[in-house]
C-alpha cells in the first residue's frame, strides 16, 4: 500500500470514526453551548498569532540560506501551507512550499528538507520543554499518578531532539541518497552555527507553541470550560507534538485522541474536548481562507513571472 492510499483509508478511518463517536453521543453533544463568544476572539488572534510567527521562522531561516525571499512571501506561503497541511495529510502544505522554492527561486530540496529538519527539531524541543516543566510543577503541587505516561513521552522527545541536534554531518559517497542526505545535512549544521538564528528561531518557536495552546484554551473557553493553565499547557502541548505526525489531515483524529485523552486526566469529558478540537479547526479555517485569495494572487504571480516566462525563439 502506498503512502496516498494509506492517507486516504486513515483519513476515511478518522471521519468515519468520529462522526460515530458524535453519532453515539449526540445527546451529549447537543447540549453543548457557545457560552463565551468573546473567546472566539482569543481563538483569532492566536492563530494569527501562530501564522505569524511561522512566517518568520521561515524567513529568518532562508534568508541564512541566501534566499532573498521577502517577509510578505514567507507570510503568503506559510498561509497556503497551513491550508496545505490542514486539507492534505503528512504534510502537504511543506510539499507545495519545497514546489514553490524549487521553481521560483531554484530552491534544493535537500537543502529545503534542512529547514524542515530544523523546524521539527525546534518544536519538538520547545513544546516537549513547556509540557515538562507543566507536568512536574503539576506532580509536585499534587501527584505524580497518572502523569507517567505524559511524562515518559515528553522526555523521549526532548532526547529524541537532543540526538538530533547533536547528530554529526553527513558525509556523501557519491550516491545519489547521500549526497542529498549531505546537503540537507551541511544545510542544517549553516542554520545550527548560527547562534544568533538559533536563538532567533527557538524564541520564535516558544511563542508558537503558546499559540497553539492558547488557541486550543480558547475553545474550551467558548464552551464554557476553564482548564487549569498547568493541565492546559500539557495538553495543549501533547497535541502540538502529536499534530507533526501528519498523517492524516491536520492531524485529524491523532491530534483530537491524543488532547481528549490528555484532558481526561483533568476531569474534562471527551466529547467537551472533540467539540473544543473541531470548533478550533472551524475557526482556523474561518479566520485563515479569506486571506488565501490574496496569497494565492501574489504567489501565482510571482510564480508565473519566474517560471512561466515565454521563451524567445
Amino acid at each position: 500500500m502506498n503512502k496516498k492510499t494509506l492517507a486516504k483509508w486513515l483519513t476515511a478511518l478518522a471521519i468515519v470514526g468520529i462522526a460515530t463517536y458524535i453519532y453515539v453521543e449526540w445527546d451529549k453533544f447537543s447540549q453543548l453551548r457557545i457560552v463565551s463568544a468573546a473567546h472566539i476572539g482569543v481563538v483569532v488572534f492566536a492563530v494569527l498569532m501562530n501564522l505569524v510567527v511561522t512566517s518568520l521562522i521561515l524567513w529568518h531561516m532562508l534568508r541564512k540560506l541566501a534566499l532573498p525571499i521577502s517577509l510578505l512571501e514567507a507570510v503568503f506561503l506559510s498561509l497556503i501551507s497551513t491550508i496545505g497541511n490542514i486539507v492534505g495529510p503528512f504534510r502537504g502544505g511543506a510539499a507545495l512550499r519545497a514546489v514553490y522554492l524549487k521553481s521560483v527561486y531554484g530552491f534544493e530540496f535537500s537543502h529545503f528538507m534542512s529547514t524542515l529538519y530544523g523546524v521539527y527539531v525546534v518544536t519538538i524541543g520547545a513544546n516537549a520543554s513547556i509540557g515538562l516543566v507543566a507536568v512536574v510543577l503539576m506532580g509536585l503541587d499534587q501527584s505524580f499518578a497518572g502523569l507517567i505516561d505524559p511524562l515518559i513521552a515528553l522526555v523521549a522527545c526532548m532526547v529524541a531532539c537532543f540526538v538530533a541536534v547533536m547528530a554529526p554531518r553527513v558525509n556523501s559517497n557519491g550516491s545519489w541518497l547521500l549526497e542529498r542526505l549531505a546537503s540537507a545535512s551541511d544545510g542544517w549544521h549553516t542554520l545550527r552555527s548560527d547562534r544568533g538564528l538559533m536563538r532567533t528561531v527557538i524564541g520564535l518557536t516558544f511563542l508558537q507553541a503558546i499559540a497553539g495552546v492558547t488557541a486550543l484554551w480558547g475553545c474550551f473557553a467558548i464552551l464554557g470550560v476553564q482548564p487549569a493553565v498547568m493541565s492546559i499547557a500539557v495538553t495543549g502541548t501533547m497535541g502540538n507534538l502529536s499534530s507533526m505526525l501528519s498523517i492524516t489531515p491536520a492531524g485529524l483524529g491523532v491530534y483530537d485522541g491524543v488532547v481528549a485523552y490528555m484532558a481526561s486526566k483533568a476531569s474534562i469529558v471527551p466529547h467537551v474536548t472533540v467539540a473544543a478540537t473541531l470548533l478550533m479547526r472551524l475557526i482556523l479555517l474561518a479566520a485563515l481562507v479569506p486571506l488565501c485569495i490574496p496569497a494565492i494572487i501574489w504567489l501565482s504571480k510571482k510564480f508565473g513571472a519566474n517560471v512561466l516566462r515565454p521563451t524567445k525563439v
